[in-house]
């Protein structure tokens, strides 16, 4: 799992096998310790939702995410096309938030393990 964050925008992205365990049903963490006091960690699950729920704090959140959304998504793959949300903050700007799969792990594992056509 990659991270991006910048100003009010959050953009997650994960690789193929990843997404296997999100819709397998497993949850998906990154763990990030930047030292012995100091320790981050991301947890992306999904659940039968219409909308994304963030909760949590600064340094450990879980980002659920609308399964039959990522679902419909992932038939979609390889795309550069991510998943977009706007999670309203009730105390500032709302969150942009974009969900997307790494394009070219996902073209490597759809497309690279597909045999090639006899000339």
């Amino acid at each position: 799992m990659k991270l991006q964050m910048h100003e009010h925008n959050l953009r997650i992205r994960i690789e193929e096998s990843e997404l296997t365990r999100l819709l397998a049903g497993e949850a998906v963490d990154n763990r990030t310790v930047l030292g012995p006091d100091i320790q981050l960690q991301q947890t992306i699950r999904l659940d039968e939702i219409d909308t994304p729920s963030l909760q949590g704090s600064a340094s450990l959140w879980t980002l659920s995410l609308p399964a039959a959304m990522v679902r419909e998504y992932a038939q979609r793959l390889p795309t550069k096309a991510g998943l977009q949300f706007e999670l309203g903050m009730p105390d500032g700007p709302n969150l942009g938030l974009r969900f997307d799969v790494d394009v070219r792990d996902s073209v490597r594992q759809r497309l690279g393990s597909k045999p090639k056509p006899s000339p």
